[in-house]
């Protein structure tokens, strides 16, 4: 027992006391968090509004036109951002849930912090800071704007007074004088900084990247928790503002105590970072086999739709974010009349080394009529590598048939759906081998095994003449596509160069 004890007290982070808690409270943290990350989005737009917004609350007057030029600039560019209609709500419920805490007495601080940590648990553990401080901002702008107006406008008073913010000082120079916005905006860039794509490319088994991974749980719930602690100081009338400045300053250095440790992990982790580029990564990736390959596809997939994909026909459709529309389209229409015979799970492989069209991303997967679709950055390495190499994907679609029993009999089905269709089901290269031996020579050439309704609508029109032609140059096709039997005399073809 009492080694447990001693075990206990010297539990800490990089030898860290502030980061320091019991090993109870540190399960209970880790288990508001879920190993299935599902909500990926850039938070650099909404750092730098947050560090404007600091910047402004601490100016007496207004801005003028071009300041706020700036800051709608600012606004507009975080809403074309993927994602942030997700991460707004869950800062304006952080927010919300911040204010009720302020009402009631300090000892719920820590059962509020982890509600918040609870209702951020789909975010990596350094989205979940940068989400919070961005609450928090939200919290000092509306006060801020009640501030500068509670003079001037009558209703910034009534709102001001109705909020119980009628009595409270809120003079946030007092916040940057003790470097507590800095020390915020700070510790939100070290968190943002985590989360940069070449930080992601270094092997969890690297002490750098493992050793910091390890305090970001703490190092969340101590940010969060002191957020709640300067948003109920700041909440107080002003006969006891004056008595809890030291106290915000005491808040203020934990905070850049925490950044300190984290800057340090950070170095370290850029150090390492500079040793793995993409193509050192490729040489270390270990060789994973097809079982492995479909257990990382489902921890993917598993929040959208995951049951729908048991003991079920998958094909895995495989391809970069220049896929045709039009494939898109002819999958959607058998999709749709399969009869529940598979599943399409897209699975979009990018340069790892580079950012991507997130918007292109998100315009495809609306296309698809199918559900389940994979955010190309959580495609790990040694996936893309496996379908290079095992499946020879290189730029093409492909779409791998996979039978309920995790057997892949087709390393590329796509061919034999443009010309069978659903026929085909299962899919395999057997099924294509005895369709394509069942054809007569006389008879079993048909039409429809070049063309499809779907691809060319006036197929069943078609079907009544006796003779149909087909031209493979492109110029002479768009010519007489649209009326293919006007008169008995066959189109002249394009003069030969």
């Amino acid at each position: 027992m009492a080694a447990t004890a001693a075990s206990s007290l010297s539990y800490g982070i990089g030898g860290t006391q502030i980061l320091w808690v019991p090993q109870g409270l540190l399960e209970q943290i880790v288990s508001t968090h879920s190993s299935y990350q599902t909500h990926h989005v850039d938070l650099q737009h909404l750092v730098n509004l947050i560090s404007c917004i600091f910047q402004n609350a601490t100016v007496s007057s207004s801005k003028g036109v071009e300041q706020y030029a700036q800051l709608t600039d600012m606004i507009n560019k975080l809403e074309t951002v993927d994602g942030m209609r997700q991460a707004l709500e869950n800062i304006r419920n952080l927010s919300c849930e911040m204010s009720c805490c302020v009402s009631t007495m300090a000892s719920s601080v820590d059962e509020t912090t982890m509600q918040m940590l609870r209702r951020l648990k789909d975010y990596s553990w350094n989205a979940k800071v940068v989400l919070a401080m961005a609450a928090f901002a939200c919290s000092v702008a509306e006060s801020s704007m009640l501030v500068k107006h509670r003079n001037t406008d009558p209703i910034a008073m009534y709102v001001e007074t109705l909020k119980g913010h009628r009595y409270t000082t809120t003079d946030f120079t007092v916040l940057e004088h003790i470097g507590l916005f800095k020390a915020m905006i700070d510790v939100a860039n070290t968190n943002l900084a985590f989360l940069a794509p070449s930080i992601s490319r270094i092997p969890k088994e690297v002490h750098s990247i493992k050793d910091a991974i390890a305090c970001f749980p703490t190092a969340a719930y101590k940010i969060l928790r002191i957020v709640l602690q300067i948003t109920s100081i700041l909440s107080k009338k002003k006969d006891h503002f004056e008595s809890t400045i030291q106290e915000l300053n005491v808040l203020a250095n934990e905070v850049s105590h925490i950044n300190n440790i984290l800057q340090e992990k950070l170095t370290l982790c850029l150090r390492d970072a500079e040793k793995y580029t993409y193509e050192d990564i490729t040489i270390r990736i270990t060789k994973i086999s097809i079982s492995e390959f479909i257990d990382k596809i489902m921890q993917y997939v598993r929040t959208q739709g995951f049951e729908n994909l048991r003991n079920k026909h998958l094909l895995f459709l495989i391809s970069d974010l220049d896929i045709s529309i039009d494939e898109i389209k002819a999958l959607n229409w058998l999709y749709q009349r399969n009869d529940q015979m598979y599943e399409i799970v897209w699975l979009p492989i990018i340069d790892l080394s580079m950012s991507y069209d997130v918007k292109r991303f998100w315009e495809l997967k609306q296309l698809m009529k199918w559900s389940v679709a994979v955010e190309p950055t959580r495609v790990e390495a040694d996936v893309v590598e496996f379908v290079k190499k095992e499946w020879h994907f290189i730029r093409q679609a492909i779409a791998v048939s996979m039978t309920s029993a995790g057997e892949v009999v087709c390393q590329n089905a796509l061919p034999m759906l443009w010309t069978w269709g659903n026929t085909a089901f299962p899919f395999s290269d057997k099924t294509e081998e005895i369709l394509w031996n069942s054809i007569d020579e006389r008879h079993g050439w048909k039409l429809e095994l070049v063309l499809d309704d779907f691809i060319v609508p006036e197929l069943r029109s078609w079907r009544i003449e006796q003779h149909s032609f087909a031209y493979s140059a492109e110029v002479t096709f768009h010519g007489f596509k649209n009326s293919p039997r006007k008169s008995n005399t066959p189109p002249t073809p394009p003069a030969l160069p």
